[in-house]
């Protein structure tokens, strides 16, 4: 088969060039429109000698510009290799209006490839410009040839791992006899394998989080049975436990083309499933009874749940929630709950209560009465932490049987399977406490044995950059702290994240640099800095369908913005608009 290739454009006032800013050449392509599918951001291979030693080398194309012969920029094209395809031919051949232009491609070369005894490739330093022989081939997908690295090669593409979805630099993936081009995540030896993946409503990101659970569930990643931990904030992930309610994903365009797995084959590797169910103060014993009739009547369980003052680890996690003006409070609590873990005392809002009054019953006309650590404050602050706790009963022990059983209600995440971890029937600040629950129960599980997969869907409302109160006091630099603990501490034990947000700039930054695997999906510029992505990369990203992502992952081996296109996978999916309807006429039919 004859070879399709581009020749080294270059003159003196513009070479291929080796600086500081990178390496990069120019290549005018041919005529016969054999390279139409080239574009920006397509990655190319060049063929080059050296000391009569072919070399390749990769890169991208950054620019795509027409020259034309009547506004020329370069007078002398004197590196360019005569013959048929020489550049400045077409001068000379025409005599009148020309009917074409000649397009240029700049591309910017990212390494060269070395060729290992067992035939595989390595990426190594570009150590010299390209020269004026060179020559820009499009890869191919599959090896024709062994000495020739494929796309796979150039990229540097896992053959095994969590499928993520297919190469391709356009609206579609590539394709090659009928093949695509699989991105794979080597979960198995990833160092790090926290992920945060950012895309706004409509960019396909909920479906993505639910095809990579799926995934990690299918592979086993580098354990059996991984246990996948799914917090809903939106009520996106409910789907999962009633297949017999929501119709599974339809495909569309390029995506018949690839092999599918039945939805039930599929809830059948991730499962079994179950859904934990905070209970609020005031819950919605309706919305809760018919979530409870369908999800039971399809064989999974609800796991209903409430928040303990017992679990608060330092009064400073709850300092947002007391809604107080008196900065004394805190440290009155503090040392009130010392002293009762130091009795052996259970803390309770009740027991807390009680030791405040009793400290203001005694006081009698003492104007500043002492805390049980010897401290001395003034009534009128005693009577602020009453006012507090008040307030904290809308949150804490109201749950009856969790205030019973001396386990962590969050123990029941230890179920080897997918639990969903339902939080949209709760206000803000709930979310939050959770969340902070949530982080810290993992942290101190670190031990349990196998691995956690924990998706965090609408991260800014778990871990945000602000407190969504005027309180701050120490509860936000301790939410931080906790979660760069868990970050850097809980990967080795098995605790991996999975971040997801819509607006990454409510999100605390830590998350970001946690997080070596980075997914953008459609985004807007004013978030493209908050999500890490750069000006070119964010024009694109802007105008992504759903689906469409760049992905970036450097212990997998993909260290620049790689474009990949990812398919639905073979799970309940449902608009939120149409979801309660259905919902309630699914329980109504039950009962």
């Amino acid at each position: 088969m004859t070879e399709t290739f581009a020749l080294n454009y270059s003159d003196l006032h513009n070479p291929s060039i080796v600086s500081g800013g990178g390496a990069f050449a120019e290549y005018i392509l041919p005529t016969n429109n054999s390279m139409k599918e080239l574009s920006i951001g397509t990655t190319i291979l060049i063929k080059d000698k050296r000391d009569k030693n072919l070399i390749w080398m990769t890169g991208t194309v950054i620019e795509m510009k027409s020259l034309s012969p009547f506004i020329a920029d370069r007078d002398i094209l004197l590196y360019n290799k005569a013959g048929r395809d020489e550049a400045s031919s077409i001068l000379h051949e025409l005599s009148g209006p020309h009917s074409e232009q000649r397009l240029i491609a700049r591309v910017q070369i990212l390494s060269e490839l070395v060729q290992n005894i067992d035939g595989s490739f390595i990426q190594t330093p570009v150590q010299q410009p390209a020269s004026n022989w060179s020559r820009l081939i499009l890869p191919k997908m599959v090896a024709t040839d062994s000495e020739i690295p494929t796309l796979q090669d150039i990229l540097g593409l896992k053959r095994k791992g969590v499928h993520v979805g297919y190469i391709g630099a356009g609206n579609f993936p590539q394709q090659e006899n009928k093949q695509f081009l699989s991105y794979n995540l080597d979960v198995a030896n990833l160092d790090n394998k926290h992920m945060f993946i950012v895309g706004e409503s409509g960019s396909g990101k909920t479906v993505l989080l639910k095809k990579l659970a799926y995934e990690l569930r299918r592979s086993g990643s580098s354990s059996p049975s991984p246990k996948v931990i799914i917090t809903d904030v939106q009520g996106d992930f409910l789907h999962l436990l009633m297949p017999d309610v929501i119709e599974p994903i339809q495909r569309t365009g390029w995506q018949n083309l690839i092999d599918k797995s039945e939805t039930e084959e599929a809830l059948q590797q991730m499962g079994p499933f179950q859904l934990l169910y905070p209970m609020p103060k005031n819950h919605d014993k309706k919305t809760l009874m018919q979530l409870k009739t369908v999800i039971e009547n399809n064989g999974h369980k609800v796991v209903e749940i409430g928040l303990r003052m017992q679990d608060v680890e330092n009064a400073s996690e709850i300092e947002y929630l007391l809604r107080l003006s008196s900065e004394q409070a805190v440290p009155v609590l503090e040392d009130e709950m010392e002293a009762m873990l130091a009795g052996g005392e259970t803390v309770t809002l009740d027991n807390l209560e009680n030791r405040i009054q009793s400290i203001l019953n005694n006081a009698g006309e003492e104007k500043q009465p002492a805390t049980s650590g010897g401290v001395r404050y003034y009534k009128s602050t005693f009577r602020a932490v009453l006012r507090g706790l008040r307030q904290l009963r809308n949150v804490f022990d109201h749950h009856e049987p969790s205030k019973l059983t001396h386990l962590n209600p969050l123990e029941c995440l230890k179920f080897n399977g997918t639990s969903v971890f339902y939080l949209e029937h709760l206000d803000p600040e709930e979310r939050l406490m959770w969340g902070m629950q949530l982080v810290k129960w993992l942290y101190e599980n670190k031990r349990e044995k196998g691995e956690f997969f924990v998706f965090i869907d609408e991260a800014h409302q778990l871990i945000p950059a602000k407190p969504p109160t005027a309180g701050k006091g120490g509860t936000f630099p301790r939410l931080r702290d906790n979660f760069e603990k868990l970050a850097r501490e809980g990967r080795k034990f098995g605790i991996n994240l999975i971040l997801g947000t819509q607006s990454p700039r409510d999100l605390h930054e830590i998350v970001p640099q946690q997080c070596p695997t980075r997914i953008v999906m459609k985004i807007d510029k004013g978030n493209a800095r908050a999500a890490h992505i750069e000006e070119g990369e964010a024009r694109i990203a802007s105008r992504f369908g759903q689906g469409q992502m760049f992905l970036r992952s450097p212990f997998n081996g993909t260290s620049e913005w790689i474009r990949v296109h990812s398919e639905a996978p073979p799970l309940p999916h449902e608009s939120m608009t149409k979801f309660w309807d259905k919902l309630a006429d699914a329980a109504k039919s039950l009962i």
